[in-house]
């Protein structure tokens, strides 16, 4: 069976603060909430196609009824943080416990159900170990490949593997480690992500692909243009909405769209 994991990481405009702009968080978060109606709009047009939502608890708050509408219509709420601009990795592995406890809980508490998968903020993974302690069932923080400036997991395991609980990495290219999430689908396209995604089901039974809400917004403009990297802005908004749109029309009619949870499920 082939099986196309579609995730989103649900979060404020996050690249402005990296970039050391000076912009309100409320604005940061009405850009991708914008972005994320746009995006529940398209998946309306396709009841076969299921997604993994990974949301910080600050997003979740902020998008609570649509959050449960989705839930609702089959798809998961999975668990991103309590926060997005916090560095797991320079905390003190108690206080990371605490905080990502935390999340969970109110979440579980806010949507009536179990959180099973995790994915850190900015990709940084943090100890499978202590993901277990707080109940999380898998995790989707390793991006295998190399991006400047972010990390380097190029030499690191592709397949999923049992170490406590399910690592399931984000998809790339078999042996070149090419990725084509977001940015790169954005940026070369959807017979590039067509191709790739090919490519991926030579040696697995899964595709996961990761997006973000301002994916489906226009950010293409002032104050971002000439401060964020033409790469990061380019062919958001209606551009990106198209492209989309055609690749879950492709997948539906290809590919099984099931969830994360479900998809590890089935591995047991």
């Amino acid at each position: 069976m082939r099986n196309i994991l579609l995730t989103v990481d649900l979060e404020e405009f996050v690249t402005p603060a990296e970039v050391g702009m000076d912009i309100k968080k409320d604005e940061l978060f009405n850009i991708s909430i914008e972005g994320f109606n746009n995006l529940i709009k398209i998946l309306s047009k396709y009841p076969d196609i299921k997604v993994t939502f990974f949301t910080t608890l600050e997003f979740a708050e902020k998008s609570k009824s649509k959050l449960k509408e989705l839930l609702n219509s089959g798809h998961e709420i999975a668990l991103h943080g309590l926060y997005h601009n916090t560095s797991l990795l320079k905390m003190d592995k108690k206080d990371v416990k605490k905080e990502l406890l935390l999340a969970k809980n109110k979440l579980e508490k806010m949507f009536n159900i179990k959180v099973k998968g995790f994915r850190s903020p900015q990709m940084k993974g943090i100890d499978l170990k202590l993901l277990k302690e707080i109940g999380i069932k898998y995790d989707s923080s390793l991006h295998p490949t190399y991006v400047p400036g972010k990390y380097n997991n190029f030499f690191k395991k592709r397949e999923r593997f049992f170490d406590n609980i399910w690592e399931v990495p984000v998809s790339v290219v078999p042996i070149i480690r090419a990725p084509f999430s977001w940015v790169w689908f954005r940026n070369f396209g959807l017979n590039y992500a067509k191709i790739c995604t090919r490519l991926v089901f030579i040696d697995k039974d899964y595709v996961n692909l990761y997006f973000h809400p301002w994916d489906f917004v226009d950010i293409n403009k002032k104050p971002f243009a000439g401060n964020i990297s033409k790469v990061i802005l380019r062919n958001s908004g209606n551009r990106m909405i198209k492209k989309f749109d055609k690749y879950l029309s492709w997948c539906e009619n290809n590919f099984k769209s099931i969830t994360m949870g479900e998809y590890v499920n089935g591995c047991r």
